[in-house]
């Protein structure tokens, strides 16, 4: 027999009908949560980047970043300080081993073997700590005003917190603005802010692998490798490299 308005048997349909409309609503949410995206390994980036470590003065400017990444290896990253003669070239031989030649007035100054990750970069967008733990932090604006997503996760060193770091990201495939507080062991002791001037997934010219006099290019005494080493560790090669620009 038909249920009278109001019974048992209706009220419990219409709990029914309103659990499931919530679970839709639920389930369209969060399929409507951005998730990181992935990035290529190849492309050529302008950075507008300003760098301090504690107790020292703020260095900025224009960074040009080239990666490349290839099934067959040897891949190379290099960073160019816009308006200079200065750069950065990092030749990988194997994953995490290679060298970083330090170009200074289009000579080859020195160059310091170095042990690793081309992903552990700041600018890599390809880091395990990004690809395994970055998580939507809420919508941002860009420097011009434009809609985008931030990303933020940590560089960790197994349980202890190395870095935190933000990623705005536009339409899911550019990144527009990075920040990263430099917090080892729970202590601050720099920040970095990089504003993506331009962000192109191409492969870069040759002339970014340019390494002028590599042939009479002698290795960096102990000092100055161990310096540039350190910095690598604590900051990543991409922000090492600048950083060292930055300082010429």
């Amino acid at each position: 027999p038909r249920a009278a308005r109001g019974t048992p048997r209706t009220r419990a349909a219409e709990m029914i009908g309103l659990a499931t409309v919530l679970l839709a609503a639920g389930a369209a949410v969060a399929a409507a949560v951005p998730t990181r995206p992935l990035f290529p390994g190849t492309f050529v980036a302008k950075e507008s980047t300003v760098v301090q470590q504690t107790g020292e003065p703020v260095q900025r400017g224009t960074i040009n970043s080239y990666w490349l990444q290839q099934a067959t290896g040897q891949n190379r990253t290099s960073y160019h300080t816009e308006g200079t003669e200065n750069w950065v070239v990092w030749e990988y031989t194997g994953e995490d081993t290679g060298a970083a030649y330090v170009v200074q007035e289009n000579r080859c100054q020195y160059y310091c073997t170095q042990i690793n990750l081309q992903c552990n970069a700041a600018d890599s967008l390809c880091s395990y700590d990004y690809l395994t733990g970055a998580k939507y932090a809420g919508p941002g604006v860009t420097s011009s005003g434009q809609a985008c997503d931030i990303f933020s996760w940590n560089d960790d060193l197994g349980p202890i917190i190395m870095n935190r770091q933000s990623l705005c990201v536009v339409n899911g495939t550019t990144p527009a603005w990075s920040t990263r507080d430099v917090c080892p062991f729970e202590k601050h002791i720099g920040w970095e802010n990089s504003t993506y001037l331009s962000f192109e997934a191409t492969t870069p010219p040759a002339s970014a692998w340019a390494i002028p006099d590599k042939e009479y290019c002698n290795p960096g005494n102990d000092d100055v490798c161990q310096d540039f080493t350190e910095t690598v560790r604590v900051f990543g090669p991409g922000r090492a490299s600048s950083m060292l620009l930055l300082s010429l």
